[in-house]
């Protein structure tokens, strides 16, 4: 009996001390994971960047002077989405697909009769402006039949036709200076937030851009001019949303305005002053200090509020982490097991705040500054001592997921606003290369020439911070190119493999017809 008891008093003792050894251990990396990620808050608020989700929130302005308080970017719950935030713009994405399904993107091999035909890079000539009316006037037959168009009507008319948006956002966009797009950023769970009415503005810019481009075919460069001002505020309002896929589709939208901007400028569309205008314009965009926005924006008001609630609800979160996990890995799309959940559960709430503190210094003390909009440079030189700051983490079960990723999305994501910043750069400088040429009826033999009768100062090439490279060719053309994410100068070699992009070329070009192609 007394044994019995003694031993009963001894596994009392171990239990006790188990639990007492187990609290110990969680209090100690509770409070040392709290010490890291206030030690490093106090890092990064050093370097002036706000941890208030709320300075990152666009301000709206009065509803008669924005664009983007029009009811064609109103945006509602998509019934058919994937997360309980899942939204969508129904009457942008309404209005445009008669015309968006019928745009090829890229040469159409299914033999559809009702595809348009495929616009493929500038430097290929004009499409068949015969077949494109008749294919223009046969969908507006079929989708309008009660308004069936004209003999006469061209084919600018004809697209009109097939999407009237685009003339209306032209008209509002003439009396609404600002462009700011009404969101809830405070909901209960940044993870839930969607993205799904930003990715409609891609399929917004393949119909400007089909119009712009048709437009300087039909010589009506002045509409093509218009309709790149509506892209570039509609653009300049993705650019106050604190997202990196904001930021990213932002990108692709200036991209794909970029090849009207290529064609008008290549074939002498604009006269002096529109080329002044579209100089100054261009020059309001800069993506450089976009980028450090969307970089932070995405942690503060994104990522940090989303750590919040995947802490707070364990269980579910699992789902969710290893989803990102297995998305990445084939063959892994078993749901999380029971002991994984668990495990979860369990976690010390310091490992989530050491995490947390590797999460937020890899993006705003390590990658952010890759990119310095004050000194209008990229360093990619720095990305491998910014991958140190997401390195060391004490995770549990991918929990470091992540950081894992963002390892490999941002440096790209910084490469993609570095090539479209050398883009818009030298946009500019083109544009005053063909002013220069009205004037004299040539292009000049240096860059130098364009200062101070065309700018006080040239943009310098964000990739090394020297002049962007340039040569008047024999045949009277130009080479205008930047060095690259390499930072070498390669001679203008823009060449690339057909699986590739124009940002794996060793030099970003500029891309110019030589004069004997030009009109």
């Amino acid at each position: 009996m007394r044994g019995g008891l003694i031993a009963l008093a001894c596994c009392g003792l171990v239990f006790l001390i188990a639990v007492v050894g187990v609290l110990g251990f969680y209090l100690e990396e509770d409070a040392r994971g709290a010490a890291v990620l206030r030690q490093k808050e106090a890092q990064i608020e050093a370097q002036g960047v706000s941890l208030d989700p709320a300075a990152y929130y666009p301000t709206l302005p009065p509803t008669e002077q924005n664009l983007g308080a029009l009811s064609i970017f109103e945006i509602e719950p998509d019934p058919a989405g994937i997360w309980p935030g899942s939204m969508q713009d129904p009457a942008l994405k309404l209005a445009l697909k008669p015309l968006i399904d019928h745009l090829p993107y890229k040469n159409d091999t299914t033999g559809r009769p009702d595809l348009l035909p495929f616009l493929d890079k500038w430097t290929q000539g004009a499409p068949d402006l015969v077949l494109l009316r008749t294919k223009l006037a046969a969908l507006d037959s079929r989708l309008h039949p009660e308004v069936p168009p004209t003999a006469d009507a061209t084919v600018l008319q004809l697209l009109a036709q097939l999407a009237p948006v685009l003339g209306d956002l032209r008209s509002a966009s003439a009396a609404r200076p600002l462009c700011v797009f009404p969101r809830d950023y405070r909901t209960a769970s940044m993870h839930d937030f969607s993205f799904a009415p930003e990715t409609t503005f891609i399929s917004f810019a393949k119909a400007l851009a089909y119009e712009e481009r048709l437009a300087l075919y039909e010589h009506q460069p002045q509409l093509a001019l218009d309709d790149m001002g509506v892209g570039r505020k509609v653009i300049m309002g993705l650019r106050k949303e604190p997202f990196l896929v904001s930021g990213l589709i932002a990108i692709a939208m200036a991209e794909l305005q970029g090849v009207a901007v290529q064609q008008g400028l290549a074939h002498h569309d604009w006269n002096d002053e529109q080329l002044a205008q579209l100089d100054a314009d261009l020059g309001t965009m800069d993506d450089l200090s976009g980028a450090r926005f969307w970089i932070e924006g995405d942690v503060v008001a994104y990522g940090r509020p989303s750590w919040d609630y995947y802490e707070n609800h364990r269980w579910q979160a699992k789902d969710w982490v290893l989803e990102e996990l297995r998305n990445e890995v084939p063959g892994e799309e078993s749901p999380p097991t029971f002991l994984e959940r668990l495990s979860f559960v369990l976690t010390p709430k310091g490992w989530f705040a050491l995490d947390r503190a590797s999460y937020d210094s890899f993006r705003l003390l390590g990658t952010e500054h890759l990119i310095d909009p004050a000194a209008h440079r990229v360093h990619p030189e720095r990305a491998i001592s910014a991958a140190q700051f997401g390195a060391g983490q004490k995770s549990w079960l991918c929990w470091n997921q992540p950081v894992v990723s963002d390892s490999k999305i941002v440096p790209n994501a910084m490469k993609n606003f570095a090539f479209c910043q050398v883009h818009l750069d030298e946009a500019r400088i083109a544009c005053r290369l063909e002013r220069y040429r009205f004037a004299h009826g040539t292009y000049p033999a240096s860059l130098d020439a364009l200062v101070p009768a065309y700018g006080a100062t040239l943009p310098t090439d964000v990739m090394n911070g020297e002049a962007y490279r340039y040569q008047l060719r024999p045949d009277g053309s130009y080479l205008l190119y930047s060095v690259g994410w390499n930072q070498l100068d390669d001679q203008g070699n823009g060449t690339i493999a057909a699986t590739e992009s124009q940002r794996d070329a060793l030099d970003w070009v500029w891309p110019s017809e030589p004069a004997s192609q030009t009109k």
